[in-house]
């Protein structure tokens, strides 16, 4: 399961390039530092994810897991993005063309197999300061392809709604190609009630539910029933959304900042943290 695939070939600068070493250490310290305050305040029950055959961890340090455990092998369907997500897992500044994006607040979350030791499933978030208070942004998700559709996503998610809650997070963003669109709104339905909620309507630059309805699966096609009734598409945030964007997300240029992925190249989609 994916949340943006790109078609165009990155010509993104990784950050070594422009940073001096130290600087790159700093980085990295930090973000360290920033994982382990989150992990602190998690305790067993909230990584319980109703599977046996896996455990939720919290990955301080992903650059330096190998092998089986890799979390880049659940993000291979996001080859082309490759070197950002390595940024990204390291802290560090992102910088592509007139883009750049601070991963400085990365947190990365992983299921993993009891038996194998194999990383199953993974996301990659980004937590904001916001005038609607603390939001995190689901950039990176991924789950082996052999074990798609299996409720592994759902469950990665659904503990990762808990470990938000414990941290004190107001909402959680996710930025959504227009294929996943229903996936993560099927999410609703899932055992997460108690700690999020779905926000109904969804934001498009278009304001227009048409492509992400004409893309959908074969296999999703049975949860457009399941979904909330008001579920649709607008151009600009609702009134219980738009404190988490820059200036209140107002005014006719509103592209959905300050998040990485914008509302003309992904649907937003909002969850707010009971």
């Amino acid at each position: 399961m994916g949340l943006c695939a790109s078609g165009k070939k990155s010509s993104s600068v990784s950050y070594k390039a422009s940073m001096s070493p130290e600087e790159v250490q700093r980085r990295r310290d930090d973000v360290i530092k920033f994982r382990q305050n989150i992990k602190r305040k998690v305790n067993k029950s909230i990584l319980n994810t109703g599977m046996d055959d896996v455990f939720c961890t919290i990955v301080e340090e992903p650059w330096k897991m190998k092998g089986d455990t890799y979390v880049m092998d659940v993000f291979e369907f996001f080859k082309k993005r490759n070197r950002e997500i390595n940024i990204a897992l390291k802290g560090g500044m992102y910088e592509e063309h007139d883009l750049k994006y601070d991963y400085g607040t990365s947190i990365v979350i992983m299921l993993v197999s009891r038996n194998s030791g194999k990383s199953v499933s993974a996301i990659l978030l980004v937590e904001h300061d916001t005038g609607g208070g603390k939001a995190w942004e689901v950039i990176w998700f991924g789950t082996r392809e052999r074990k798609q559709n299996k409720g592994y996503g759902c469950a990665l998610f659904r503990v990762t709604q808990r470990i938000a809650k414990t941290n004190n997070v107001k909402g959680i963003l996710v930025t959504a190609t227009d294929e996943v669109v229903v996936w993560w709104a099927g999410c609703a339905g899932m055992k997460s009630a108690k700690s999020a909620k779905l926000c109904p309507l969804i934001i498009r630059k278009d304001g227009s539910d048409r492509k992400w309805k004409k893309a959908l699966p074969k296999p999703y096609d049975r949860k457009m029933k399941r979904l909330p009734k008001q579920f649709h598409a607008v151009k600009t945030p609702p009134p219980e959304v738009r404190a988490f964007y820059t200036n209140g997300g107002g005014g006719d240029n509103f592209k959905g900042k300050p998040y990485r992925y914008d509302t003309a190249h992904t649907t937003h989609i909002w969850w707010h943290i009971k």
